[in-house]
């Protein structure tokens, strides 16, 4: 199956996996087959109706092998680059897509990258938060509150 993949400008990943095709860009190079595990493993691309997800400055034609689709990309156990149709694609790309988009895509790539801090760090403080809630609840447990809740009554009623 023929497919894009889209690269940042040095035709790395940027994904988790941060591959370098250069080796392969001559697409006499296959790519090594490994299992496909959905964003885990195997070689990934996308249709041209997912573009928006995945868009970026370089793109290269792929032909995948025991191809998987999912949802916004596909994914194949080996394949390789098609020099003649990537220089096409990147030839459209550069044509069609303003330069205003790629640097917006980088500005939400970089507001993706600090929200993830933030959730992690959000999710942190809340486990700590958890954690001294929970001793709260136990140290109040333990304490034998009954006798203060009665003088506070009892101060109220004065």
């Amino acid at each position: 199956m023929k497919v894009l993949k889209f690269l940042n400008e040095n035709h790395i990943a940027t994904t988790q996996s941060q591959f370098d095709y250069t080796p392969y860009l001559n697409g006499k190079k296959r790519f090594p087959k490994q299992e496909v595990v959905y964003c885990e493993s195997g070689w990934h691309g996308c249709k041209p109706e997912d573009i928006k997800r995945w868009l970026n400055r370089k793109v290269l034609v792929v032909e995948l092998e025991n191809v998987e689709e999912f949802d916004d990309k596909v994914a194949g156990t080996t394949g390789r680059v098609l020099p003649e149709l990537t220089t096409k694609a990147q030839e459209l790309i550069d044509e069609h897509v303003p330069e205003d988009v790629f640097e917006k895509r980088a500005a939400r790539d970089k507001a993706r990258f600090v929200f993830e801090i933030a959730w992690d760090a959000f999710e942190i403080a809340w486990d700590a938060f958890e954690i001294a809630r929970v001793a709260f609840e136990i140290a109040w447990d333990a304490y034998d509150s009954s006798a203060l809740i009665e003088k506070l009554k009892n101060l109220l009623e004065e």
